[in-house]
């Protein structure tokens, strides 16, 4: 549509603004960027704060991030005025931004490219951070991006920012749409303005167009249309971008914003579509494990299979979306370990570690000790059990002695495979699901002198942990305390290792491959493999496109906005407490290979068994899974009504 001057711009669909345009013989369009052809999901001010966050974060000896923001809200506001004349509101550039706080910060000047030292890091970090939440915190208006595009005539992106003309093409790249743009024209870098006018003549100058010839596309009524149509430039406005009506909206309304943008990413596609809102759950566990690891200044990330191969393609996701110079990714690996693997390996004191392990294994069979020690089990005493079997082994000098080389062949094989893995010798920081870090332990009395660190999904034990400096459970622990909401992130923690296992079996043992790498022995079960394809496998896939949904619309900062813990809690809730018929189903059919000891493969959500009384306080203390174990017990009613009174007492905060 060609508007007169004069009169108020029309408001077009950005799909149909390619259309508008092209009945006017229009020879060059001006675009607005942020609010028209990319969209903030949060307030520009929001951007500034979490940028200042990871300034502090990514460097030492800096103020914390509130204090930060409120210096370059000050600093802000003296370059603006310092730049503007009556009537002539003017921008600041960034880099003279980032100038001016790395002078308050560190009391030297410094200037971009030049010398300077510390301060001159410092501005391009600012820089740099600055550019990378945009890019994190903005999404493109694709449907105006592919209008422009079939007009087939250049485009100019014109916007009213602090960022320079190569900043932000740059951003324009980093969104994939670098290319739509001929030319890029900042105010910061112009010296003018959209909103005084003047950045049009000046752009018209350059052009050397008729201003007829020219169409400006965007968002403001007044920079975007009055002050285009006064420079003699029609005006085609679009809806205006997803924080223009909320820009200094209170923050509860925010906040409120972000709750219903989440609701809608963990919404479920179908009846088949079981536990949406494990992602949420695993994006607050990879959130608080990608700041522990910065915290704790780590070279890596080592994932313990199976469970950790999941873990470790989210948190790759998770590394790749908020990298920046100043933040970059930590690096991954995978280990191929499990209890049983590790076992033989961490036997530095066999008599003692053998004796504890009967003690807390009363049922141990000759078939178990066989399959942690490596030895035939046709070797082992007949007919015993538990503490007398472990005796008698011990008394065998032949056992002992072939445990003992066993084990020196295994350890050689176990330390050259962590080497591979994670090589060096700084302190190996492992990530499992958990529950008492006994992989961690084996590991530490393995590798000896290298110190290990064990990223826990869960930290869980009715006794005290050992070596709880070493262990940490990001989501729920009891150890030395309970958590904020423990009672509902732990409620049937074997959830975790059903929804989150490897497609490839537990490892066995070790041994050395034909080209002198370390080969590691799987426990296989095909029954376990058919499981995993057709329940978890597709669950995963699912999962890992809304963890990156997650990504694009959390766009907070964990360390400050403590009602995320409330919102986690509450999707958390309605999946163990409240689950579908569907996601009952999916959870029984699971199977599930237990090869610590050896022991046989086994249906999820133990036991099977129901109780014989239909008692809600029997089904709930009875052990697995409480709304499986009703619905065997063909208590329905119980099921639905355990989990209306559970969500409540989550919602009123009741049950923490």
């Amino acid at each position: 549509m060609t508007v007169l001057s004069g009169r108020a711009p029309a408001t077009v669909a950005a799909a149909d603004v390619g259309e508008q345009l092209a009945r006017g013989g229009t020879e060059l369009v001006l675009v607005d960027c942020f609010g028209t052809l990319v969209h903030r999901r949060v307030p520009s001010d929001r951007v500034k704060q979490l940028a200042c966050t990871e300034l502090s974060a990514a460097r030492g000896g800096l103020p914390g991030g509130v204090e930060l923001l409120e210096r370059r809200r000050s600093l802000e506001r003296a370059l603006n005025d310092a730049a503007s004349g009556p009537g002539r509101p003017r921008d600041h550039r960034l880099p003279a931004l980032a100038a001016a706080l790395a002078h308050d910060l560190t009391g030297s000047t410094s200037a971009p490219g030049g010398e300077g030292g510390d301060a001159a890091e410092l501005v391009e970090l600012v820089c740099d951070i600055e550019l990378a939440t945009e890019a994190r915190c903005a999404e493109v208006d694709r449907e105006l991006a592919e209008s422009l595009r079939r007009l087939e005539v250049p485009v100019w992106v014109l916007s009213d920012t602090n960022l320079t003309d190569p900043q932000l093409g740059e951003l324009l790249a980093r969104l994939g749409i670098g290319d739509l743009a001929a030319r890029v024209v900042t105010s910061a870098d112009a010296g003018e303005t959209k909103r005084s006018g003047a950045l049009y003549e000046l752009v018209l100058a350059d052009a050397g167009l008729d201003p007829a010839r020219v169409a400006m596309v965007g968002d403001n009524p007044v920079a975007d249309g009055r002050r285009a149509e006064e420079a003699g430039v029609r005006s085609v406005l679009v809806p205006g971008g997803r924080w223009d009506a909320t820009k200094r909206a209170p923050a509860p309304a925010l906040r409120r914003d972000v709750v219903d943008r989440v609701r809608d990413a963990l919404r479920a596609d179908g009846p088949e579509d079981v536990f949406p809102e494990l992602a949420l759950t695993l994006w607050w566990f990879t959130t608080r494990l990608d700041a522990a690891l910065r915290a704790m200044d780590a070279s890596g990330a080592t994932f313990l299979a199976r469970e950790g191969m999941f873990l470790q393609r989210l948190f790759d996701h998770h590394q790749r979306w908020h990298a920046h110079r100043g933040r970059r990714p930590v690096p991954s690996s995978y280990l191929l370990t499990s209890r049983r693997s590790t076992y033989l390996p961490s036997l530095v004191d066999a008599p003692r570690q053998l004796r504890a392990l009967a003690a807390g294994r009363p049922e141990l069979s000759t078939t178990d000790l066989a399959a942690l020690i490596q030895l035939d089990e046709h070797r082992l005493p007949e007919r015993s059990t538990g503490a007398e079997l472990v005796e008698r082994v011990l008394a065998s000098p032949d056992l002992m002695a072939d445990l003992r080389a066993g084990r020196e062949v295994q350890l050689t094989l176990l330390r050259r495979l962590v080497d591979e893995v994670a090589p060096g010798e700084a302190r190996l920081h492992t990530v499992d699901v958990g529950w008492k870090g006994t992989v961690r332990d084996h590991l530490a009395l393995a590798l000896g002198s290298r110190p290990v660190h064990a990223h826990l999904l869960g930290l869980v034990s009715a006794a005290p942990v050992t070596h709880l400096a070493d262990k940490v459970g990001h989501l729920f622990a009891n150890q030395p305390e309970r958590t904020t909401y423990f009672q509902v992130l732990s409620h049937f923690k074997e959830l975790y290792e059903l929804l989150l296992a490897a497609p490839h079996g537990s490892a066995a043992s070790y041994a050395e491959a034909a080209d002198g790498s370390v080969a590691v022995r799987l426990d296989e079960s095909e029954e376990e493999s058919r499981s995993h394809r057709g329940v978890v496998e597709p669950l995963q896939v699912r999962c890992e496109q809304r963890f990156r949904r997650l990504l694009e619309v959390l766009v907070v900062d964990p360390r400050h906005d403590r009602w995320l813990d409330d919102l986690v809690a509450r999707h958390h809730a309605r999946m163990v407490y409240l689950p579908t018929a569907a996601e009952l189903d999916a959870v029984a059919s699971l199977v599930q290979l237990e090869n610590f000891g050896g022991r046989a493969l086994k249906p999820a959500g133990m036991p099977v068994v129901a109780t014989t009384g239909r008692g809600l306080r029997r089904h709930v203390g009875g052990g697995g899974w409480p709304p499986l174990r009703m619905r065997r017990a063909g208590a329905g009613w119980q099921r639905h009504a355990y989990g209306a009174l559970k969500l409540a007492q989550t919602r009123t905060g009741r049950l923490r």
